[in-house]
């Protein structure tokens, strides 16, 4: 059994950071290996716990917070009752939160009273543990152990065997043809679950998440946008990416006060969407290579581009259908076969 966390701890002399990055997980076993422990006796602990700094001295009570320890489920009320911010680690594969609190407003971590002044909360979420539960099929060891029990938010237990085992979604057998893009694009946070469990493989993708993809792709995803337009979107899950993503030039609303977020993202609205991005050269032909995409269409050089570059494939009796809708499952292909060209753009 590896105690695989603490990779800060309690105490001045700890690095603010996380309590287990993904790397520090992951030796951990590779030492036990290179020790020639057997892989059938190898459990890794992974933490269930975040810890807490006080970024500018100690607080009113003269206490100083220096990598306390709390449990899972007291992170998310206090970065909201503090309008606070997430953050996530690409790297170390792990979040972080940052809160201030004002000036006569306090708050209690058991005993603890956290006083005015800024504070940060490194910790565990579903993507950093997913990517922790990689590791084990990865290095076909015995499986996880944890500290501690009772630390966990509820909603791990929904997907914790899956991802132990490999499955990852309910709904994504080891079988599916895009199985491994959808992983792939789940890896790097591009693409979430429409649960913890299921990926929905064949759901329409819509404007909205398609929108959304891109702009976290690009590394935007904490971008707030200068302005909003579309009054379509006010109460949507979606409206910060989604004015990004026209603050960028990827998207266009459908007028110039509505984007229509539900709608869905056809397969030449999809490439064009990328053309927007990438600009591709275009060698143009007089003759189209999809008998079903007109070369006067509004979107024939932007599939043209991408279908040149090799990303672009029709189907098997060699049409585009580009005014079918998008799925998800489609777009978790694309965007893994171009994910070097979008890691090049964030440079």
């Amino acid at each position: 059994m590896i105690m695989a966390y603490d990779e800060s701890w309690a105490g001045a002399d700890s690095p603010i950071g996380p309590v287990s990055s993904i790397s520090f997980f992951e030796r951990s076993i590779q030492y036990a290996l290179k020790e020639n422990v057997p892989k059938t006796k190898i459990v890794n602990g992974l933490p269930f716990y975040g810890r807490i700094w006080k970024l500018d001295g100690p607080t009113l009570e003269g206490r100083n917070i220096t990598g306390n320890g709390l449990s899972g489920p007291r992170v998310a009320p206090l970065v909201t009752k503090f309008k606070g911010r997430y953050h996530y680690d690409e790297t170390a594969q792990t979040p972080s939160a940052t809160f201030r609190i004002p000036t006569g407003q306090s708050a209690f971590l058991g005993t603890l009273k956290l006083t005015e002044g800024n504070y940060v909360i490194w910790y565990e979420n579903e993507r950093s543990i997913k990517a922790k539960l990689r590791m084990i099929p990865k290095h076909d060891i015995k499986g996880t152990g944890s500290w501690a029990l009772t630390h966990e938010t509820p909603d791990m237990w929904d997907y914790y065997s899956l991802w132990l085992n490999g499955r990852f979604f309910q709904d994504v057998a080891a079988t599916y043809w895009g199985a491994d893009p959808i992983l792939s694009v789940s890896n790097r946070g591009w693409m979430t679950g429409t649960s913890s469990t299921r990926f929905s493989p064949e759901q329409p993708l819509t404007r909205a998440q398609g929108a959304v993809i891109l702009v976290r792709a690009l590394g935007h995803g904490e971008t707030k946008p200068q302005r909003t337009v579309f009054t379509d979107t006010r109460t949507h899950w979606a409206r910060q990416e989604i004015e990004v993503a026209r603050e960028l030039g990827l998207v266009r609303g459908v007028s110039g006060t509505q984007f229509a977020p539900e709608q869905p993202l056809t397969r030449e609205q999809l490439a064009q969407m990328l053309q927007n991005i990438f600009q591709f050269p275009v060698e143009k032909k007089s003759r189209s290579p999809f008998p079903d995409v007109n070369p006067r269409g509004w979107a024939y050089e932007s599939v043209l581009a991408i279908q040149q570059k090799g990303y672009l494939t029709g189907f098997d009796d060699g049409t585009f259908r580009p005014t079918q809708r998008s799925t998800r499952a489609q777009m978790a292909t694309l965007m893994d076969r171009m994910a070097h060209e979008f890691e090049k753009e964030r440079r």
